[in-house]
């Protein structure tokens, strides 16, 4: 799995090029100049190469005042500006990558990029332009003055877009009637844009679309003889080039009579013509051509012998010299960045001594507090939930680690018990090592022998791991400060440490061919996908059978707690978990499934209720709306299992009193309530936040550790293994029932059904335009046709005039592009472009929808933690998260008011956690009430076992 590039590579990108330029800053003398000797006749050379992210656009006033841009390299771009000294990295505190950077006649910078940034420099401060933009935006060119600015781009290679600012306010420019169409329907995307001398603003993009919009005129297209991608656009005085292609390179000269020409070279990504009207073309492979005054076009650096994806843009100072920046600039890596040099100046030598020490990865000290306070098995989960939160989320994995984990402390602590045998290590380890202590002393050894275990199985585990080196920093310092060194091995500790020492490796070796495929990175090499992937920046899915899941083919791709991994098609997480050896759970006979919750969910009238409740919900979470509700427990939960039905709690039984209302925004509480379970409010995936909600019950002044509530209350330590085995063991058994039912039915996720059902049309009027009775149905303000009259001037629909016909759905539009300041209203969006409420980067799992995980573990571990504390109400009659307003919520800003999300029960809070996936579009109800469903089961069985196997729990 490739991550991006560490923050401390930063640095280099300015080092490698630094020297460069040098000797350009002795040809220019101020910026604008043009006194420097003419270097066009001079060769190139390379001035960086293997730069740690793609170097993308370069423009600036003089080549002693010159800004280059680029991808990110950690979680900030490239943006580093010469001035005829040094190259200097600026920190742009925006996680980005840039993609354009525009000079107007003033000086002022402007650059454009994804998450659709829009940003300009105010002294030394980046600001962020943010009226218009979706994260799903990408903002790909930009061209004009500050009080007449145009900014160019697309969603993927689709759907383009003109945003003009008037000197006042950003507008989302109409495109014309006549735009090409993709085949599937879609406008093509819109890569970039130059204003001439005249004032005419020229746009070029896919399907070889140019536009031109001549003073307040509208956009009109210009037809010209080519349907090659025109990546870019440039021209000087009222010549103007573009420069596109496929297979071989295209360019276009514009003006009233366009003319186009075929060359024998790759596409052609950056054009630039300087003040004289010298033309340069770059691109694929590192390809460079000039014009020559017989005008043919002319091949040109073959002797840098370039080993690069494409060169994506090329810039001309007013003195001659000129710069060309690429790199992987194709694939969706966006690295190996290079830049080229036309005149005077010579590639620099990397300075070793320039290269900064990477950051020493450390333990925040606020990990390795947590449970202090606690006993010593609390204090080892808490380390498992910090490991989890820096790791990929893959729920089935991290259950199986919090069992084993938990596993480990228990048979630790049973070797020092009289009345209770190990789980699964041999009860004589204990035997010799407990008479070497004496009884006063068993406490002590217990402790040593619990937390080196712990510590041992956790440092196995997590080696290798994305966070592994602050996990072993807090695994190493956890241990340390228990008062036990972590640098001994295993013969060089005392009796107590080496029974750890001999857990761990005993529960190693005992599940190292579980059937999880640990040795291979959980990884199943086997799976093929029965599904056509689903790329989500393309309208529409190619799928032909929308019952089945598809895995999502994405541009970027980050987990639900911020870790960018691989873009492209997704890998199945756990196809293989069906025959992981689980903890409690029995198969009925060798060919039946562990549990059998309902059907498969198949196309037809339950499906398209379904997929309606996701798309009502979706519509929901609308910020602007003024709907509100009581999210209290006296109104909302108390459900019967597998349903929805309840209408709260009437009273409190822990105060006798009624429930207070909390009247919310709608929107408020379903964005909360999708935000908060997505991953636990830390990222420790379903099983995790379980633990974390139990802590939440034992932390509670009421609570009395008696097993099922009964009998003499029993220390903390005790209860804390007790409940642990069994609350862990029941979430891996639900993560091994859950994905055997994934793999077994491999159901589509929302996103396939609704925009598969929408391609197909309206299902509820054959007389009406797009009917299909595998289509949605038409319900006024949620699914709609757009026609002539609602997407006239001024109506709901003139946005989608060029989809006239077609489905489309009142929606959340997708996250904004400032995330942290905006919320995106929802607004009529075609149906074949819906996504969830989740991340751009992120869009739905890694694996098939039915059952949904969420429900069966909460399900599980709601049973779990009733029985074992003999009470389903949390203690107090209410347990509660608090989002507070404008500061929670991720994927958007929000919320606008302090939301409670508050459980009586922890049925209720398992209920919630399932409903959420529907809120964020990530289930459908058969998903989540099946998961239910199927999660009572795995609960059921697993108190089954611990009465039949735990001394203190049998009756």
């Amino acid at each position: 799995m490739k991550l991006r590039f560490k923050n401390y590579r930063a640095a280099l990108v300015a080092s490698v090029v630094a020297v460069a330029l040098a000797a350009c800053a002795d040809r220019a003398e101020e910026p604008g100049t043009n006194e420097a000797p003419d270097a066009r006749s001079a060769e190139w050379d390379v001035l960086a190469e293997e730069l740690p992210a793609a170097l993308l656009s370069v423009a600036g006033r003089a080549s002693n005042d010159v800004w280059a841009v680029g991808a990110q390299v950690g979680d900030r771009p490239i943006a580093i500006h010469y001035d005829g000294e040094s190259w200097v990295q600026h920190d742009v505190p925006f996680n980005v990558d840039l993609w354009w950077v525009h000079i107007t006649p003033s000086g002022r910078p402007y650059f454009g990029g994804s998450d659709g940034a829009i940003l300009t420099l105010e002294g030394e401060r980046f600001r962020r332009i943010d009226e218009l933009s979706l994260a799903r935006h990408t903002v790909l060119g930009i061209a004009g003055e500050e009080d007449d600015l145009y900014a160019v781009g697309s969603i993927g290679a689709r759907s383009g877009f003109v945003w003009h600012f008037n000197g006042e306010r950003w507008q989302d420019l109409p495109l014309p009637k006549e735009m090409p169409r993709l085949e599937d329907g879609t406008l093509p995307g819109l890569f970039k844009t130059h204003v001439d001398e005249a004032g005419t603003l020229w746009v070029v993009g896919a399907e070889g679309t140019v536009l031109r919009r001549q003073g307040e005129e509208p956009l009109e297209r210009v037809v010209v003889d080519t349907r090659a991608t025109l990546f870019t656009v440039h021209g000087a005085g009222q010549t103007v080039y573009a420069a596109g292609g496929h297979a071989q390179g295209v360019i276009v000269e514009l003006g009233d009579a366009p003319r186009v020409e075929t060359l024998s070279t790759p596409f052609l990504q950056g054009v630039h013509v300087s003040d004289d009207g010298e033309v340069v073309a770059v691109g694929g492979l590192g390809t460079i051509v000039r014009k020559s005054q017989e005008g043919q076009w002319v091949p040109v650096g073959d002797e840098l012998d370039l080993v690069v994806e494409s060169l994506h843009a090329v810039w001309s100072a007013p003195d001659g010299v000129r710069l060309a920046v690429g790199g992987s600039v194709v694939s969706p890596e966006l690295d190996e960045g290079l830049m080229l040099i036309q005149g005077e100046g010579a590639a620099p030598e990397i300075d070793e001594a320039l290269r900064p020490e990477p950051p020493r990865e450390r333990c925040p000290d606020e990990v390795l507090t947590r449970g202090a306070e606690h006993s010593v098995a609390r204090r080892w989960i808490e380390q498992n939930l910090a490991a989890i939160r820096l790791e990929v989320p893959m729920p089935p994995v991290h259950a199986r680690n919090l069992y084993h984990l938990s596993l480990a402390l228990f048979d630790a602590w049973s070797l020092f018990d009289a009345e209770q045998e190990p789980i699964l290590v041999d009860a004589s380890l204990g035997e010799g090592v407990r008479d070497t202590f004496s009884p006063e002393e068993w406490s002590d050894a217990r402790h040593e022998a619990m937390s080196v275990a712990a510590y041992r199985l956790l440092a196995h585990r997590y080696d290798g791991g994305l966070g592994a080196a602050i996990t072993r920093d807090c695994l190493d310092r956890t241990l340390a400060s228990l008062g036990y060194d972590p640098a001994l091995m295993a013969d060089e500790r005392g009796p107590a440490g080496r029974l750890g020492e001999e857990v761990a490796q005993t529960i190693i070796d005992a599940f190292v061919q579980d059937g999880s495929l640990e040795a291979s990175g959980y990884q199943s090499p086997d799976y093929e996908s029965l599904a056509p992937p689903l790329v989500v920046d393309d309208a529409g899915t190619l799928a032909s059978d929308p019952s089945l899941w598809q895995p999502l083919d994405l541009a970027q791709a980050v987990t639900q707690n911020g870790i960018a991994v691989d873009s492209g098609v997704q890998g199945y997480i756990g196809p293989h978990w069906a025959v992981v050896t689980p903890f409690a759970i029995e198969r009925s006979a060798a060919d039946r499934p562990y549990v059998t919750p309902g059907p498969r969910p198949e196309m037809g009238a339950d499906m398209r209720d379904w997929v309606v409740d996701v798309i009502r919900r979706t519509s929901w979470l609308d910020a602007n709306s003024e709907e509100r509700m009581d999210a209290s427990p006296g109104a909302y939960g108390n459900n019967t299992l597998g349903a929805d039905d309840g209408e709260g709690h009437a009273i409190n039984p822990s105060t006798g009193r009624a429930y207070d209302q909390q009247i919310v925004s709608r929107s408020d509480f379903g964005r909360v309530l999708a935000e908060y379970w997505a991953d636990g409010p830390d990222s420790e995936t379903p099983p995790g936040h379980w633990n974390t909600l139990a802590h939440k019950a034992l932390d509670h002044p009421l609570f009395e550790r008696r097993f099922y509530g009964d009998g003499e209350e029993v220390e903390a330590l005790t209860f804390d293994v007790h409940l642990y085995l069994v609350l862990n063991g029941a979430l891996h058994d639900a993560a091994i029932a859950a994905w055997e039912l994934k793999r077994l039915y491999e159901t589509s996720r929302p996103i396939t059904l609704i925009r598969w059902m929408g391609a197909r049309g309206q299902s509820s009027d054959p007389t009406m335009p797009s009917y299909d009775p595998q289509g949605l149905p038409l319900i006024e303000g949620l699914i709609e046709v757009v026609t002539e009259a609602s997407a006239a001037p001024g109506m709901r629909h003139e946005h989608l005039q060029p989809y006239i016909g077609q489905v489309v759905l009142f929606t959340w539009p997708g996250a904004p592009g400032d995330h942290e300041h905006r919320y995106a209203s929802c607004v009529w969006q075609r149906a074949v472009e819906w996504s969830p409420y989740q991340p751009r980067t992120f869009v739905s799992p890694a694996f098939p929808g039915y059952v949904s995980g969420h429900s069966a573990f909460s399900r599980s571990a709601a049973e779990v933690l009733a029985e074992l504390t003999g009470s389903e109400f949390f203690p107090g009659g209410r347990a509660e998260f608090v989002a507070n307003a404008g500061e929670f919520l991720k994927f958007e800003n929000g919320p606008s008011q302090e939301v409670r999300l508050q459980w009586a029960t922890y049925f209720d809070a398992a209920d919630q956690a399932g409903q959420s996936r529907i809120w964020g579009g990530i289930h459908i109800l058969a998903d989540d009430y099946d998961g239910r469903l199927a999660g009572a089961q795995v609960g059921e069985r697993a108190l089954e076992w611990a009465e039949e196997n735990l001394v203190r729990l049998q009756r």
